[in-house]
């Protein structure tokens, strides 16, 4: 009968999932007619699959342990070596990886089903137009799947999987760190262009003559408009200090230092108002070529500005209306920038396919 073919099919399913480690039973739950046993009750294990997720930013590379429920089990921080060759990121990224297995346990080591990294672009130098080097040298190395992408768009695979961007399928998300780019979901996938460089917005010149940028060029908008730039303007400009060298590279320093200035500006301090219309003027010349170009509606800032973080929405919007389309409609929104989320969404370059999403 049809109910006996269903009945076969989810136990085959349920016994095939639980033999190879995915589900577990975690008991039983009373039967709610008076035929019958009572339901077994199955979940998905803690720790298998797993997967580590990497990610090198310009002064600090994170590195973690990461399960399909969204939890950390482990992570640790080391500094990223300055400006590498190719060959150096490859010997980097297998020393770093070897030792985080020390570190997690031999019960945790066996259930990694892959290691996701997340790479700035300027890394690259020019050596070579994608990442499948770096990935065929440390499958090789370490006999396990390995996937690369930008960083900005794991932060953005995150969002969509497990944050604020999971109703969406169309949307953008302009992530503003050390640098500054752009994430593009069409029709629920990340698109990443030809040669995967679509979104680098950051590098949009917008200053003649202007600060060298990592790419070689000069004025790019990432080299006036990112969080150590509006860091170093507050504190020298309106703290009236120095930088402290050994602050500088402290995520949560800066994080607390920009709050307080994104907080001021929302109380109406005129100095902490300035620096952020400065800021928006800039970064609505990447928003209108946004909109110009893809027409998404759906655009959200992500930086490490804490809770008063939207007080620059409505900057950029009177900055950008003016030079888009008339009637052209977009909806601006924040999300504090979570300082994991960049190798969360690395881990699930490797674990999205256990996930549902459009």
């Amino acid at each position: 009968s049809p109910w006996n073919i269903c009945s076969f099919i989810c136990n085959f399913k349920r016994n095939r999932l639980e033999k190879e480690g995915f589900i577990e039973c975690a008991g039983t739950v009373k039967k709610l007619i008076h035929s019958g046993k009572n339901a077994y009750v199955y979940k998905l294990v803690d720790n298998y699959p797993l997967a580590i997720g990497i990610d090198i930013e310009y002064k600090i590379t994170t590195i973690l342990l990461y399960n399909i429920h969204g939890e950390v089990l482990y992570n640790e921080q080391r500094k990223t070596p300055s400006k590498p060759s190719i060959k150096e990121i490859k010997l980097y990224l297998k020393k770093c990886i070897k030792d985080f297995y020390d570190h997690i346990g031999v019960s945790n080591k066996k259930n990694i089903i892959g290691i996701g990294v997340g790479i700035p672009l300027w890394i690259l130098k020019g050596e070579i137009n994608d990442f499948s080097e770096i990935e065929i040298f440390l499958e090789r190395e370490l006999n396990l799947n390995v996937k690369i992408e930008n960083n900005i768009h794991n932060n953005a695979i995150y969002e969509k999987l497990r944050g604020s961007a999971s109703k969406f399928s169309n949307f953008v998300i302009v992530t503003i760190r050390n640098g500054i780019g752009a994430s593009i979901f069409y029709n629920g996938e990340l698109y990443t262009g030809e040669q995967g460089v679509a979104g680098e917005i950051g590098h949009i010149k917008v200053e003649e003559n202007g600060i060298l940028c990592h790419c070689g060029k000069r004025g790019c908008l990432e080299t006036l408009v990112n969080q150590y730039a509006l860091y170093t303007n507050y504190v020298m400009r309106i703290l009236k200090k120095e930088i402290d060298s050994k602050k500088q590279d402290d995520e949560e320093n800066i994080s607390a230092t920009l709050s307080e200035m994104f907080k001021k500006a929302k109380q109406g301090d005129k100095k902490s108002f300035e620096i952020l219309k400065i800021a928006a003027k800039y970064l609505s010349k990447g928003i209108v070529h946004l909109l110009l170009v893809l027409n998404i509606s759906n655009i959200f800032i992500i930086g490490n500005f804490g809770k008063d973080g939207n007080a620059i929405l409505e900057l950029i919007k009177q900055e950008t209306i003016p030079n888009i389309l008339p009637n052209t409609k977009f909806d601006l929104n924040y999300i504090t920038l979570d300082r994991m989320s960049f190798a969360k969404g690395a881990s699930l370059l490797i674990l999205k396919d256990f996930y549902y999403y459009n």
